[in-house]
């Protein structure tokens, strides 16, 4: 099904929608799903190029997946950081922290995580249990590193 919705995504960005970045947005997220991360990184690049004053934390995340699972590590530690600073939620900076640890920059990692578990400790309970998944990665890989 993820061929049908990225053909049907594709024909909805031809003329004055050509362009669109919701759609492209969504365009993006179905070829990550599909394993594809090279194709989103690809349409998340051509969004930003087309659409410079479109923000979206979303879409930011999602770039650094796909440069990470592409396996341009450098670059997705870049945008990790980066979204980390606006992304709802611990996920972009437990992203950042894991991938600063596989390029072996465990200070830069430790600190990603440090931030994590400092603001879980003033965070209400809702907010924690929310970001449970993430805070205890940083727990893990904090005693780890």
């Amino acid at each position: 099904r993820y061929d049908e919705a990225i053909a049907a995504y594709r024909a909805c960005l031809a003329g004055i929608f050509a362009h669109e970045p919701k759609i492209m947005l969504a365009l993006a997220s179905v070829e990550f799903e599909k394993g594809d991360a090279a194709a989103a990184a690809t349409t998340l690049e051509a969004l930003a190029e087309h659409n410079a004053d479109f923000r979206s934390a979303e879409g930011h995340l999602l770039y650094a997946r796909a440069l990470e699972a592409a396996g341009r590590l450098e670059e997705s530690a870049r945008e990790y950081g980066a979204a980390a600073d606006y992304y709802p939620g611990a996920e972009a900076r437990a992203r950042h922290g894991l991938v600063l640890l596989r390029l072996g920059d465990r200070d830069g990692a430790r600190r990603a995580f440090k931030e994590i578990l400092d603001a879980a400790e003033l965070a209400p309970r809702h907010v924690r249990r929310a970001n449970a998944e993430w805070i205890e990665i940083a727990r893990r890989e904090s005693a780890a590193a």
